[in-house]
């Protein structure tokens, strides 16, 4: 829940031949329509993007914010991480710094959607971790994982041990978005089935001698059956805030709001374009001075992006502006045997990102991560890390760490030469080297991985660009913005079906949609070569009733 359902599109995206750069073609699925007419700015209305100095390739979700507006937190997932964790950050003179997680709440699983109370002592979240409210397991005798609400507070400056939310709120169903009201004697938070979330409502209860009791469905003018989720309150207006995706909406998730008069709510009204887009806009929180949002509305830097009334620090002009100057590292990584050369596929690693922190290097987070049929895998680090330990941990390749600097902001080709360890050996000794190369290096001879660009496929009889496809064209804008000498040749295609006219024109329209999108991001139009190619060089395999299939093998070509 509160993620994009992927999606499909048919177009291929290339660069002149002569190019001697390559990156892989991008893929977006199509679960949604949108057509976009009018240029990004970072700035809509009053919301600022809060950059890569908090927001990743990943998802950066659910933010929440104390009444004093000092303090947010919010969950995180950059590409390649296993799980959600949760992050704090302090906003200081007027500008949001960086952010930490909180390790003494994080676990190995998910935890997600943090609320932090108005004094800022209390954090209610939601988690996958062993010891919840388990359900029945499936016919076939899976077990089924659901999420639970759990609560920490703050004591002598320290984050307690996480405990299950007391009273009756959780259940063998997912209990999801908690909020408190301002005074914290009522708890608000969606519940929905097992895999289930288009049944999703939003529930309140009661504090009761330190437990939350009587449990309510808040009435149908809120809970319409269209996915909301995430109700907060404003700790300035005394409205609450929820998402939803009644029809009448600007698009997606809308931003809604509702007064509570005695034991009822009003009509919930639409929070209107200053804050709403076409994409999906979810937990608002509005403090007495400030307002946080998590978005993934054109323009940001992965999939859902924190937008707030105020910039992070640092940052005083739009973020489409400063792209070449917050550009995301990325460390494309390939394991290898180091005796007979061969990929080490399927291997498992572990990771741990380390920073400064008053000027001592300390491990900042910790993931583990599989290679794939290729020996490898990539990681979107943030800006707070300035170096990575690596340690594979498959049998043979135990207790033989390697530490990498991070160069910020560079595209990184790093191989590991991991040499199998005999029973004879008691040293690490050479059993593993990292040899790292930056793909952009003038004259090298390895292909840079760019993994985000794929076929992109659009929807039955559509040339509307289908709303997940939308990161993945943003970080070829991005790679476009970095290299100003780059430039683009847009494909469209069709199936076989219908008629070859028809076909024809349609492949026309999904190319110019792509190169609207693309001219809508501030490259100029001079670096834009858009072509089209009907049933002509349609992909031979089956395609489903509903969607055009595309040649999944065409790759795109970077000129210079």
């Amino acid at each position: 829940m509160g993620k994009v359902p992927n999606g499909r599109m048919g177009g291929e995206i290339k660069m002149n031949p002569k190019t001697k750069k390559y990156i892989s073609v991008l893929t977006i699925s199509a679960a949604a329509v949108l057509i976009l007419t009018t240029a990004y700015s970072q700035k809509t209305s009053s919301l600022f993007n809060l950059t890569t100095r908090i927001n990743t390739a990943g998802d950066d979700y659910a933010p929440s914010i104390t009444r004093d507006g000092s303090t947010a937190v919010f969950n995180s997932q950059m590409p390649g991480e296993k799980s959600h964790n949760i992050f704090i950050c302090k906003n200081k003179n007027g500008l949001w710094g960086d952010p930490y997680p909180i390790f003494a709440i994080n676990s190995d699983a998910n935890d997600e959607t943090p609320f932090i109370s108005a004094d800022g002592r209390t954090i209610i979240f939601s988690s996958d971790r062993p010891g919840g409210v388990s359900s029945s397991a499936t016919s076939d005798g899976r077990k089924r994982i659901t999420f639970d609400l759990y609560i920490s507070r703050l004591v002598s400056g320290k984050w307690t041990e996480p405990e299950l939310l007391k009273g009756r709120v959780n259940t063998y169903m997912n209990e999801r978005a908690p909020g408190l009201s301002a005074d914290g004697e009522t708890l608000y938070f969606t519940r929905w089935p097992y895999n289930n979330p288009a049944r999703a409502k939003i529930y309140s209860a009661k504090l009761d001698g330190g437990e939350f009791k009587d449990v309510k469905e808040l009435p149908a003018s809120i809970n319409s059956g269209n996915y909301e989720i995430g109700f907060r309150p404003s700790y300035k207006s005394g409205r609450y805030y929820f998402a939803s995706r009644r029809p009448g909406g600007s698009g997606g998730w809308d931003i809604y709001y509702t007064t509570k008069s005695g034991n009822n709510f009003t009509n919930p009204v639409n929070a209107g374009k200053e804050i709403n887009t076409s994409y999906d806009d979810m937990y608002y929180s509005e403090s007495e001075k400030n307002t946080i949002l998590s978005s993934n509305k054109a323009g940001g830097y992965g999939k859902f992006d924190l937008y707030s009334s105020i910039p992070s620090a640092g940052v005083s002009v739009p973020v489409i502006k400063e792209a070449a100057q917050n550009r995301q590292s990325v460390l494309n990584i390939t394991a290898i045997d180091k005796t007979d050369g061969k990929v080490l596929k399927n291997s498992l690693f572990r990771i741990t990102l380390m920073g400064e922190r008053e000027k001592e290097s300390v491990s900042l987070r910790r993931i583990e991560i599989k290679t794939g049929y290729k020996g490898s895998f990539i990681l979107y680090p943030k800006d707070d890390a300035d170096s990575i330990v690596i340690e594979p941990l498959s049998k043979g390749y135990q207790n033989c760490p390697v530490k990498v600097n991070i160069s910020p902001g560079e595209t990184m080709n790093i191989k590991l030469y991991v040499k199998k360890k005999s029973g004879k050996d008691t040293k690490n000794g050479d059993c593993i080297d990292a040899v790292i190369k930056n793909p952009l290096v003038k004259g090298g001879d390895e292909k840079p991985v760019q993994p985000f660009l794929k076929t992109v496929y659009f929807k039955f009889n559509s040339h509307d660009v289908p709303l997940e496809y939308i990161p993945g064209i943003h970080r070829l804008v991005e790679l476009m913005r970095n290299d100003p000498e780059l430039t683009i040749i847009i494909s469209g295609y069709t199936d076989p079906a219908g008629p070859a006219e028809v076909n024809d024109r349609l492949s026309m329209k999904r190319a110019q949609s792509v190169a609207r999108l693309i001219r809508s991001l501030d490259i100029p139009e001079s670096r834009i070569t858009v072509e089209w190619f009907g049933e002509t060089r349609a992909s031979s395999g089956k395609s489903g009733p509903r969607y055009y299939y595309l040649d999944r093998k065409a790759e795109l070509l970077l000129q210079k």
